[in-house]
């Protein structure tokens, strides 16, 4: 056999007396990004104006690059992230709660990408609480009959039934203590 001519279609051989034709194919496998996102995003409870995280895990289960352009959140919660996932790979996002008043956050965090199939939004949800400072004051402050020149003394105690840091500037006291 001798090959006489190779195109497209296959190879041809010929011999002296005919031509034998062979043909091949080769499949190309489909090219698929599949996005895939976890994480716990329950952020429970949280202060106005303080913050917390919690970390989106952006998963591409396909067997071809993952193009992540960008990153959606409802008020209340935010991250930044866009790139590249390569098949079979992953990428944490950190998403921030930081509530801007008192009440429940909750919406759908959506990632914009080239994916091919699977799903590209996860809920979010959090608990906004007012600020308090709640001070207590306790002790037994009596005296009672201390001699001119002398020193007494008792304990004060000082308290915050709150959920956010009491600072005390001063304390007055009458004359004589």
């Amino acid at each position: 056999w001798q090959v006489r001519a190779i195109n497209s279609a296959g190879v041809t051989y010929a011999n002296g007396t005919g031509l034998a034709y062979w043909s091949f194919t080769t499949e190309v496998p489909v090219l698929t990004r599949i996005i895939e996102l976890s994480g716990n995003l329950d952020f429970g409870s949280v202060l106005v104006g303080y913050e917390a995280t919690r970390t989106l895990t952006i998963r591409n289960i396909g067997n071809d690059l993952l193009t992540v352009s960008g990153i959606t959140y409802p008020p209340g919660f935010r991250g930044h992230w866009s790139g590249t996932i390569a098949a079979g790979g992953s990428r944490t996002v950190t998403v921030t709660f930081s509530p801007f008043t008192q009440g429940g956050y909750s919406g759908t965090i959506r990632v914009t990408s080239d994916h091919t199939d699977g799903t590209n939004s996860i809920a979010v949800s959090g608990t906004a609480l007012p600020v308090s400072r709640i001070m207590g004051i306790t002790g037994d402050l009596t005296f009672g009959n201390v001699p001119v020149g002398m020193t007494a003394t008792r304990t004060l105690t000082i308290s915050n039934r709150g959920n956010d840091a009491l600072r005390v500037f001063s304390i007055t006291y009458p004359d004589g203590f």
